[in-house]
């Protein structure tokens, strides 16, 4: 049996409204199981399957898109209304 390991991918600092105190740090990392953890700050963490972590990030993208064409569309509306 091999030996139990964790790696930090990363971590990056996240504006969050309802903090009020800066960014939040969120790390990833995953681990010899076969388990990625997210962490938020010091105070929660998640441990999911890397196929629960897949849908997540599908999930995510889904919503990064979402946002996008809502900006555009509103920044179009814009443009229209000043031409």
């Amino acid at each position: 049996m091999s030996e139990y390991n964790h790696r930090l991918i990363g971590t990056v600092g996240v504006d969050d409204e309802s903090n009020g105190r800066g960014k939040l740090a969120i790390s990833v990392g995953v681990d010899t199981l076969d388990m990625c953890t997210i962490s938020f700050g010091s105070s929660y963490a998640i441990r999911i399957p890397a196929g629960d972590l897949d849908w997540l990030r599908d999930l995510l993208h889904d919503a990064s898109r979402e946002l996008m064409i809502q900006r555009n569309a509103e920044a179009l509306s814009v443009k229209q209304e000043s031409a």
